[in-house]
């Protein structure tokens, strides 16, 4: 087991269906496997939720950037697996762009 204090990750969060509508200079140079977050956009955060609870003391801060649109998603997957203190963190756009959770 690790002790890590905090753990941020930017996954893969796009939906696999929306990879084609991606500007070109995203789908053209990005690798797919940066990008494709599966069905839903969220694959890598539910497993990274709950393979990397491990790794966090238990007090330990969980940080995701997300989709425009997921937030409540990643929120409620957190939840789900343990995490407590859940908050969301807007962008300068004022679009909920970041989610975290501690142990």
């Amino acid at each position: 087991l690790w002790d890590f204090n905090l753990i941020v990750c930017n996954p893969p969060y796009i939906r696999t269906g929306d990879l084609a509508t991606l500007d070109p200079s995203v789908r053209n140079y990005e690798p797919m496997l940066a990008l494709d977050g599966g069905e839903d956009g969220l694959d890598f955060s539910r497993i990274i939720a709950k393979k990397w609870k491990a790794a966090l003391r238990r007090t330990g801060t969980l940080l995701f950037e997300v989709g425009y649109d997921q937030a409540e998603d990643v929120a409620a997957i957190l939840s789900q697996c343990g995490y407590h203190n859940i908050s969301r963190r807007a962008d300068y756009n004022g679009i909920l762009r970041g989610v975290e959770a501690t142990l």
